[in-house]
């Protein structure tokens, strides 16, 4: 007989209107209940991305998971911004999705943000006061995948062309070259800033700068997230000899 005993709450448990009985082991005769009700409740925890993912990109698909504590038969999966701003939904409000603790059907929005502002949140479909939300924040970001160059010779001075798709609403970007992959340099002319379509395909001509090697690359990127960017595969960039004497139709003769 303990005026604090712990207990282990059991699903059996669940409901809106629970109350406490004291009895007496051999004498049901002498027991009390509680005067007040009050209610228990399931949970959510450890609400996460896959391989715990803290970025997302525009187009992905990548696994939610969570646990389950408690009967919970099917569940609403939305995100929101800085502190329950902007909620959008990740699962459809007239249909709910089995609570399995695994949600595999989201296609990430194109909601850009700058930083790790989004949270995930789990809500019981039939009691809303059942809920959590992810304890890390994730950031959601655009992507660029380039088309071309995919690989090649190229020769400096001559007009090539850069070609990508964007995922996103990302207006400006930043075009770069590299031998190595380390250091990175404008176009001859200038390539900061260079308009795109957002969510489209765009192409630009550069002139291939003196930049002999092997190991040629291009890196596409966004003007306003720097984290955002993709590098082309390696190219070659050779240079060129040209003949300008003699001419054509031009005669020598011996000992000229």
């Amino acid at each position: 007989n303990t005026a604090n005993p712990q207990w282990t709450i059991p699903n059996e448990a669940l409901g809106a209107t629970v109350r406490i009985r004291i009895e007496h082991p051999s004498d049901a005769a002498v027991s009390s209940t509680s005067i007040y009700t009050f209610k228990v409740k399931g949970d959510f925890t450890n609400i996460r991305f896959a391989d715990d993912l803290t970025e997302v990109e525009v187009g992905a698909n990548p696994e939610i998971l969570w646990n389950a504590v408690g009967p919970v038969a099917k569940v609403h999966i939305r995100y929101f911004k800085n502190n329950w701003e902007n909620i959008t939904n990740i699962t459809d409000p007239a249909t709910p999705t089995n609570n399995t603790g695994s949600f595999t059907s989201w296609i990430v929005p194109d909601d850009i943000t700058t930083a790790g502002i989004c949270k995930v949140v789990i809500i019981d479909s039939t009691d809303s006061s059942v809920s959590n939300t992810s304890s890390v924040a994730f950031k959601i970001k655009g992507k660029f995948n380039i088309t071309s160059p995919a690989g090649g010779t190229w020769i400096v001075g001559e007009t090539q062309p850069i070609t990508w798709s964007t995922n996103g609403n990302i207006s400006t970007v930043n075009l770069h070259y590299s031998k190595d992959g380390i250091s990175w340099y404008e176009f001859p002319g200038g390539s900061l800033g260079v308009p795109i379509t957002p969510n489209g395909t765009t192409g630009v001509n550069i002139i291939v700068p003196d930049a002999i090697t092997n190991t040629f690359r291009i890196r596409v990127q966004s003007q306003s997230d720097t984290t955002v960017s993709k590098t082309s595969s390696l190219l070659a960039v050779k240079g060129k000899i040209e003949v300008i004497v003699p001419v054509a139709d031009e005669r020598w003769q011996v000992g000229d």
